[in-house]
C-alpha cells in the first residue's frame, strides 16, 4: 500500500446505497428514542429472526481492500432499556456480509457501523471513516390458533383474549403494551417481563402459563388461611373459586369472608374475573365473541 495515493474520504462518499441513503444518522440518544421506518427484518411467527445477508453498495469505481462491522439491537421504549450483545466482524475484498440473529430474539432500533480500507479506480486507496445506519425490526402475529394450541386450557385462552386478543404485536407491528408495564400476548408485567417474552410470543405464553399456575396456587393458599382460621366457614364452589383465580391474575381478591353474616361477599369492584367467566362459558358452550377465531 506504500505506492497508493492516500487520502481518508469520508464514509458518506464511500457507502452509497440509494436505499440507505437515508439512514445516516448519528447512534441513536435513549433519552430520545424514535422507531426508524425503515425495516431490516421481522421476528417471525415462529420466535426466530431469520439471517439477514447484506451487502453495502461503493460509489462508482470503489472496491473493498478489507470492511470491518459492528452492530446491535436495542428497544428503549415503554420503560425497557434492552439491548442485544454487539456483533462485529470483517469482510475482505467485499462488502456484503450476513447479520446472524441466531441467538438474539429482540426486536426495536438496529444500529450498524461500517468502517474499512477502500480502493478506487483512481489510484486512489486509504480508510473509509465508515457510516452508521439505523433501521428496525419488528414482529409479525402469529395465527391465533397456535396461540391458543400452546395455552392449552379454555381458562388460559381466555386470559389472553382478555389481555391481548391473542395478539403479541400492535398495529405498529412492535411489541403489544399495556400500561404501566405489560407486554405481549399474556401482557406479563409481574415480574416484569424478559426481552425475550416481549419479543417471542412462545416465551410469553409460556411465562404467562407459569404464572397462571403460580397465581392459582396462590390463591388457593389464601382462601385456605381464611378456611383454617374457622373450620365452620363454607368452602368456595369450584364457580367461586373460578372467579377468585381470574381476578387474582389481573390483581386483587374476588371473595372476603363476612364474619358478621357469615358469608362470602365480592370484595372487587372490577368486572375482570366476571366477565372472563362469562367468556369461557361461551366458549364452552359454541358461542365465543366474534374476534375468538
Amino acid at each position: 500500500m506504500e505506492d497508493a495515493q492516500y487520502e481518508e474520504r469520508e464514509g458518506a462518499e464511500i457507502f452509497m446505497r440509494p436505499e440507505f441513503a437515508d439512514f445516516a444518522a448519528d447512534w441513536q440518544s435513549l433519552a430520545d428514542p424514535q422507531l426508524p421506518d425503515k425495516i431490516l427484518a421481522y421476528v417471525l411467527e415462529d420466535g426466530r429472526i431469520p439471517s439477514q445477508p447484506m451487502t453495502l453498495n461503493l460509489g462508482p469505481g470503489y472496491s473493498a481492500v478489507y470492511m470491518d462491522y459492528q452492530w446491535y439491537v436495542e428497544y428503549p421504549f415503554n420503560g425497557r432499556a434492552d439491548a442485544s450483545p454487539k456483533k462485529s466482524g470483517r469482510v475482505n475484498n467485499t462488502t456484503t456480509f450476513t447479520l446472524d440473529f441466531s441467538d438474539i430474539v429482540q426486536g426495536g432500533v438496529w444500529h450498524g457501523v461500517f468502517a474499512g480500507w477502500f480502493r478506487h479506480t483512481d489510484g486512489w486507496q486509504g480508510p473509509g471513516t465508515g457510516i452508521q445506519l439505523i433501521s428496525s425490526i419488528r414482529g409479525k402475529n402469529p395465527a391465533k390458533d397456535a396461540i391458543k394450541s400452546r395455552l392449552g386450557s379454555v381458562s388460559a385462552q381466555v386470559r389472553a383474549y382478555k389481555e391481548s386478543r391473542f395478539r403479541q404485536f400492535g398495529p405498529d407491528e412492535m411489541p403489544l403494551f399495556g400500561p404501566p408495564r405489560g407486554f405481549g400476548v399474556m401482557q406479563i408485567d409481574t415480574p416484569p417481563a424478559t426481552a425475550r417474552q416481549v419479543w417471542s410470543w412462545v416465551d410469553n405464553v409460556d411465562g404467562g402459563l407459569a404464572l397462571i399456575d403460580q397465581k392459582a396456587k396462590e390463591t388457593r393458599r389464601h382462601y385456605q388461611n381464611i378456611y383454617d382460621s374457622d373450620p365452620t366457614i363454607p368452602r368456595l364452589t369450584d364457580e367461586q373459586m373460578k372467579l377468585a383465580e381470574y381476578q387474582y391474575y389481573n390483581g386483587g381478591w374476588y371473595w372476603g369472608w363476612n364474619a358478621a353474616q357469615r358469608r362470602w361477599d365480592k370484595i372487587t369492584s372490577e368486572p375482570y374475573a366476571d366477565d372472563a367467566l362469562r367468556i369461557e362459558k361461551s366458549v364452552t358452550d359454541g358461542s365465543p365473541p366474534a374476534d375468538w377465531s
